[in-house]
C-alpha cells in the first residue's frame, strides 16, 4: 500500500468513526474551525511535497480517531527514538521484552 493510499484509508476510517460516534470529539475532528479563527489556513510543505490545513479542530483522541492516532503515534515514536539515543549515548543499554 502506497503512502497516498494509506492516508486515504485513514480518512475513510475517520469518516466511519464520525458516523458511529456522532456525539464524540472525533465527529468534528478536521471538520470544524477553531473558535475565533478568521479562516482555514493552508500551509505548503515543499520538503515533503505536501500541504496541510490550519485552524481546524483536532480531537486528539488516540483511541477513536485514526487521523489523530497516526499523528500521535508518529510523534511518540520520535520522542522514544530521541530518548533511546540519549540513553545509549550515556552508556546505557535498551532492550524490549514482551510477555504474553
Amino acid at each position: 500500500m502506497s503512502q497516498q493510499q494509506s492516508i486515504v484509508s485513514v480518512y475513510r476510517l475517520q469518516a466511519l468513526a464520525r458516523a458511529l460516534l456522532p456525539r464524540e470529539r472525533v465527529a468534528s475532528c478536521c471538520r470544524a474551525m477553531v473558535p475565533g479563527a478568521p479562516f482555514v489556513d493552508i500551509f505548503r510543505l515543499p520538503q515533503h511535497a505536501a500541504a496541510r490545513y490550519g485552524n481546524l479542530i483536532r480531537c486528539a483522541s488516540y483511541w477513536t480517531c485514526p487521523v489523530c492516532a497516526r499523528k500521535i503515534a508518529a510523534r511518540r515514536a520520535l520522542e522514544l527514538a530521541a530518548l533511546l539515543d540519549a540513553h545509549e549515548a550515556a552508556g546505557g543499554v535498551a532492550a524490549m521484552l514482551t510477555l504474553t
